[in-house]
Parts: structure tokens; sequence; C-alpha cells
């Protein structure tokens, strides 16, 4: 699984890759070899940019308060914040999508989950947005197809055998100077 945690209040993103197999036949080191070698500095830029590009749409610093209704036509009471939730699945024959009224915070966040299984793969898109229409279906498709686009990790991941047993959790931060590597197993 990889999640990209994009921040739209700072410019911050995390991601956060975990890969589970076996010992037995070195997939983790193979796994974490493959991630060292990518090209981070690129991921680095794609994701500031895309950071960037995903606060202006979606978040309103000035005005917490703004997005009193959300698509489902629920009034938000003072809330001010929808969140949304868009899930696309192999195993399911159309997206699956929810907004509702959120409480405002002030680090809103956009996370972005790409999963491989032996049995499916998939993506889902959750954030907490207070601009007008920024939850509705549209947006959220629109989000999607953008991210989708536009970003990328680069590494390949093999899908091990359905006897995978051992996670090795690698976290990847841009939102210092530089990214930084921690791996190691949880």
């Amino acid at each position: 699984a990889a999640i990209t945690a994009f921040s739209l209040a700072r410019e911050a993103v995390t991601v956060t890759l975990e890969y589970d197999c076996t010992d037995a036949d070195k997939c983790d080191m193979a796994f974490v070899t493959g991630v060292l070698n990518s090209d981070w500095t690129a991921v680095r830029e794609r994701g500031k940019n895309l950071r960037s590009y995903l606060s202006e749409l979606l978040f309103d610093a000035e005005d917490l308060r703004k997005n009193e209704t959300c698509p489902s036509d629920t009034v938000c009471s003072g809330k001010g914040f929808c969140q949304s939730v868009y899930q696309v699945w192999t195993d399911k024959p159309n997206p699956a999508y929810a907004s509702h009224c959120a409480n405002s915070t002030d680090q809103p966040m956009l996370d972005w989950m790409q999963e491989q299984n032996q049995s499916k793969t998939g993506v889902v898109l959750i954030y907490t947005c207070n601009r007008l229409s920024c939850a509705s279906a549209e947006s959220v498709a629109n989000i999607t197809k953008e991210i989708l686009r536009d970003y990328f990790l680069p590494f390949n991941a093999t899908i091990p055998p359905a006897s995978t047993v051992a996670p090795i959790t690698t976290t990847i931060s841009t939102d210092t100077s530089g990214p930084t590597t921690s791996p190691g197993t949880s």
C-alpha cells in the first residue's frame, strides 16, 4: 500500500509505503533496494506541485466557515467543512462516493491511498475541504483523474504470493528541505 498525505494548510507531503512479503524469498530486500534507488527528487517536486494545486482548489484559509452546505444538501450548522471519500476497486463495478459535513480543522489533509494485493487493486481518496462545490462527485472524480495523471511513485512492486506475513514499512517525508527515508519493520 502507498499512502500520500497532502497537507492543504501548509507545505507538507508525506509518503508511507507498506509492502508485505516473506523473508524466505528476499522480496523485502528487493523492495527496499528498489525504493531507495528510485528518483525521489522527482517525486518530491511532483508532490509539491500537486499539493499546491490541491490546496488552492480545496481549501480557503481566510474563511474557515465558507461552505455551509455539502453536496448531499445537508446544512452543516456552522461546521463549515465537507469531507469526501472516493474509492475505485477492481473487484467492484462502480466507484464508491460519499460526502458529509465535518468539523473545521486547522490542518485539513488530502489522503491518497493506492492498494495492491492478491485479490484486487484500487485507490482511495479522502479529504476535507471548505471551498464551494469542493466535495461534489464531479470534483472528487476530477481530482482523482488529476492525481492518477500527474502523480506516481517510482518503483515497481511484485505482488507476493498469498502466504505473505512480514510487513515492511518505509516512510518518506518531504516536508523539510529534502526527503528523508527511514525503513523499518512494523
